[in-house]
């Protein structure tokens, strides 16, 4: 059937088998590797709704067989009921995902070819029951079906069962979709707006403001154009107001902010110019060391070297963004597909084709906007790369060439002395930070 392949991916993926019921027969459509068989079927012995023809659009509920037939896998035969519940109250336009305990559920759906179900999934995320829709208790299931500390990521099943229920059916369902359908989301709006409300009262009549905004956006114009000199003279402008309450915990508040400040400024760099990836992958960095930060004195100097890296990186990307011209448009996007595509071999041919553009024409407007030929910049930015790796990385000098698409280390070495004047070991030798773990 033409959703065999989905099926057997989240099969594979979730490590639990994916069922269809139709016609009074429920087989299953997806095998694991330890080898259960895609569309083996077994008749059942059925009565009362099973019996009818199925004409209608979508497949009627059916009476399953009895609990311990061999037509039902052996995950249902512990509750007579389970398998009734899934078939009877299958997801009718939506994957429904049912909690049977806490972080373990089934995901069910009905179809114009029949109800189809998987699982039990065992979430990562403790409480996910606490919001969900749909719930149902089971009677004497095994442990063993019910999953241990979790192992599936509720985003990952998510995925999944959209995969199933867009090839099923036809359609194109989204991630918020399936959590609008399946989690307690409708009171949340009203609860955020009525604490928005009294907090913004309480600030009122406490004279409690926030810090003003013009000065958030002197920070961001001065990444924006790439002017670190004057982040300090910002810094130590008096503070008015407050930063705001992200959370109760002092700690995780202090977090908070500083993430978005992260985002915030990282948002600035791009707009400077700076490629996106580029942008995005430092911000993923930064946030990642303030998650792990133990010192919290340590958070407000760490933020403010955040500022003034994408203010740096922004001045040496300066000019690259700050037309609006074809011209300017065109060498950006050259720009920001180099940047993405380092580590390939990367020719004028490859990145013409990918922008949209004749590579001659390309190659004469990048040598005009940028005052070099694109061979030189795509050697600048891969010996730019290859400096980081040697110092953050203990890759091996071999490992680094192949990575960023050298013919070998010793090409690699060649073009890098020649660049820096130091051979990659002296290059590591001389840089690589003393506290960087081994």
């Amino acid at each position: 059937m033409f959703w065999d392949p989905a099926a057997q991916y989240i099969s594979e993926y979730l490590q639990t088998p994916v069922w269809r019921w139709y016609g009074g027969e429920i087989a299953a459509v997806g095998r694991l590797s330890g080898g259960e068989e895609r569309e083996t079927t077994a008749a059942a012995s059925v009565s009362g709704p099973a019996a009818r023809e199925h004409t209608a659009a979508h497949a009627p509920a059916e009476a399953v067989p009895p609990a311990g037939a061999a037509a039902v896998p052996e995950v249902f035969r512990f509750d007579r009921g389970l398998l009734q519940y899934l078939i009877d109250e299958a997801g009718d336009g939506y994957p429904k995902f049912t909690f049977i305990r806490d972080r373990v559920c089934l995901v069910h759906f009905r179809s114009p070819h029949g109800v189809f179900l998987t699982g039990p999934l065992s979430l990562l995320f403790a409480g996910s029951a606490s919001a969900a829709l749909h719930t149902v208790a089971v009677k004497n299931m095994p442990a063993a079906y019910l999953g241990g500390d979790g192992s599936i990521m509720p985003q990952d099943a998510v995925r999944c069962a959209l995969l199933l229920f867009n090839t099923v059916c036809g359609t194109a369902l989204r991630p918020s979709d399936v959590y609008r359908l399946n989690f307690e989301a409708a009171g949340l709006t009203d609860t955020i707006l009525h604490r928005s409300a009294s907090d913004l009262f309480s600030n009122r009549e406490n004279q409690k403001r926030h810090t003003p905004y013009d000065q958030e956006l002197r920070l961001q114009q001065c990444i924006e154009h790439g002017d670190a000199q004057s982040l300090p003279a910002i810094w130590k402008e008096p503070v008015a107001g407050h930063l705001g309450t992200t959370a109760a915990d002092p700690v995780r508040n202090g977090k908070n902010l500083a993430i978005v400040n992260v985002t915030l400024m990282t948002r600035a760099a791009i707009r400077g110019g700076l490629p996106a990836e580029e942008a995005y992958t430092l911000a993923d960095a930064y946030i990642r060391q303030i998650e792990d930060l133990q010192n919290m004195l340590a958070l407000q100097p760490l933020i403010e070297d955040m500022q003034v890296s994408l203010a740096q990186m922004v001045h040496e990307h300066s000019g690259e963004t700050s037309g609006r011209s074809e011209e300017n448009r065109l060498a950006a996007q050259c720009r920001e597909y180099i940047s993405g595509h380092l580590h390939e071999r990367l020719t004028v041919q490859d990145i013409a084709a990918a922008i949209g553009a004749h590579p001659n024409y390309l190659s004469s407007l990048f040598r005009k906007t940028e005052g070099v030929s694109l061979y030189q910049y795509i050697l600048q930015q891969k010996i730019c790369l290859t400096k980081n790796l040697l110092k953050y990385s203990n890759y091996s000098f071999p490992e680094i060439a192949a990575y960023l698409g050298f013919s070998s280390q010793s090409h690699l070495g060649q073009l890098f002395r020649k660049a820096t004047g130091q051979t990659l070991k002296q290059y590591r030798d001389r840089n690589k930070p003393q506290s960087f773990e081994q």
